[in-house]
């Protein structure tokens, strides 16, 4: 869980920082999202097994999203003592 050790260790000393701060990391994020897009719009037309690639890749986003959840979910739910 990211901001933990922060939370039990707020005392420590925490020298190290980013290069460049948040303008630096959010610059890094635009060339992959605009090759994402251009992937997405160039490939319009693709499709596997009858079906949009689009649509496909949204349900594997989706999908990927859901089990992500539920194994945090039955992480905590293992971790927390019975009642």
């Amino acid at each position: 869980v990211p901001g933990r050790g922060r939370k039990r260790h707020g005392e420590l000393r925490r020298p190290f920082r980013v290069p460049g701060g948040v303008l630096v990391c959010a610059l890094l994020g635009v060339a992959p999202t605009a090759l994402i897009v251009m992937a997405g719009l160039y490939s319009r037309g693709e499709t596997i097994a009858r079906v949009n690639a689009l649509w496909v890749s949204l349900f594997a986003v989706i999908a990927g999203v859901a089990v992500y959840g539920l194994c945090s979910w039955n992480r905590m739910r293992l971790r927390s003592p019975a009642a």
